[in-house]
């Protein structure tokens, strides 16, 4: 925590300093321009880059298979450049260190404040004064900024987004490769059963994942082989021959497939926990409950109920991956993810929410399904409670929790 302070407040002083660099080479140019840039270094003092780093690992770097590695050359300058950006947390100091390193940056920090407080009254004079200037004189106008100024500003502005959001995208594709890689070899030699799906099941197939080994649901062989290289089934072709009338056996039989062998950190691979919390509560799989991605909430139950939190570490206010029975009155806070981006709150019975095609959730971009939840909003709790909450536990350890859903390459249905 007192790294991270260090490096948030190292990283703000320097934006401070190429702010003043900035101001200096637009001296001649009209004043609001200076003046915004100023405003802009004093904001960044209360933004640290890390929330565009957990931005970009949220969004992901795309890639074409799943087993493609993030781009070295881009890998290595990330990491370079880190080390100059995130000192403290790189490179591990020592507590006194990292004491002497706290009190330089605050000692850093207030002469930056001060810098800025005094450049800001200093363009805002000068804003007003331009002002005046053009109502006595409308042809009397400040300079805008040239070619130069303007390309070198965009420049600056873009790198200082671009730079941290592609630094978190490039590590989250580069854990997931290395642990891909863990994971193929921990499976090269695991047992490997087929057996004919159930009959009804439809056209979708589904993976589920746990630390004993990976169940992959109602797929056919052209999926399998899909799924083995990281492609969807339209890349998979057959040169095979059937006789007319028989059911090709490469696209029609279904099968269910279980690989038994260690699966690392399965925590890591797309969540079931929706699934999971509605099970711990005694819900059906599918009944409707709470999503949160990065950042969570506050929410107050009015009756006593019985709830589970499941997924992303998000510094829950209760345990979970248990269910938990509220009072009346009592207040479940989630601040924000800690790691990961998801995590769901399930309360016994499923929350009774509208349909819209057979689906509770929520379009955010289209606005299908309602909206994100605002303050002040209630919840009424439905009946889909089909079983007895499960035994409260201590919940299970980290590389035990259930993970990975899939159907047909898309997240499961909420």
């Amino acid at each position: 925590m007192l790294a991270a302070l260090v490096d948030h407040l190292w990283q703000s002083s320097w934006i401070c300093g190429v702010i003043t660099l900035l101001a200096f080479l637009s001296t001649y140019d009209f004043a609001p321009l200076r003046l915004w840039m100023w405003r802009i270094a004093a904001l960044k003092f209360a933004l640290p880059f890390a929330i565009l780093v957990a931005i970009g690992e949220w969004l992901g770097l795309p890639v074409k298979y799943p087993d493609d590695p993030a781009p070295p050359a881009l890998l290595e300058a990330s990491r370079a450049m880190a080390r100059f950006v995130s000192p403290a947390q790189l490179h591990g100091w020592s507590s006194w260190r990292l004491l002497l390193a706290t009190l330089a940056a605050v000692l850093l920090t207030v002469s930056c404040a001060r810098w800025i407080l005094r450049q800001l009254q200093y363009e805002r004079e000068r804003a007003l004064e331009e002002n005046r200037r053009l109502e006595r004189d409308p042809d009397d106008m400040a300079r805008r900024p040239g070619f130069f100024t303007s390309a070198l500003l965009t420049a600056c502005a873009m790198l200082c987004v671009a730079m941290p959001a592609l630094s978190g995208a490039l590590e989250d594709r580069q854990r997931h490769f290395e642990l891909l890689v863990s994971n193929s070899r921990s499976l090269r030699d695991a047992a490997v059963t087929m057996t004919p799906a159930a009959p009804g099941m439809g056209t979708r197939y589904r993976v589920d994942a746990d630390p004993d080994g990976v169940f992959i649901r109602n797929v056919t062989i052209q999926e399998l082989a899909g799924i083995a290289y990281g492609v969807t089934r339209y890349y998979v072709r057959g040169d095979h021959f059937y006789e007319e009338g028989a059911q090709d056996w490469f696209i029609v039989p279904r099968y269910d497939v279980r690989v038994t062998g260690r699966v690392i950190d399965p925590e890591r691979f797309d969540p079931l926990a929706l699934r999971a919390a509605n099970l711990l509560v005694g819900n059906a799989e599918n009944a409707a409950a709470l999503e949160m991605t990065l950042t969570g909430g506050e929410f107050a139950f009015d009756a006593v109920a019985i709830i589970a939190l499941a997924g992303a570490d998000f510094g829950a206010s209760l345990s979970t991956w248990q269910p938990v029975e509220v009072r009346a009155g009592e207040v479940v806070r989630c601040p924000a993810a800690r790691n990961g981006a998801r995590c769901y709150l399930a309360v016994r019975g499923g929350f009774d929410v509208p349909q819209v095609m057979g689906s509770a959730s929520v379009h955010v971009m289209t606005g299908v399904g309602g909206r994100p939840l605002r303050r002040g909003d209630m919840l009424a709790v439905g009946n889909s409670a089909v079983r007895k909450p499960r035994r409260p536990a201590t919940g299970p350890p980290p590389s035990a929790r259930p993970t990975t859903a899939r159907e047909n390459g898309s997240s499961p249905p909420y």
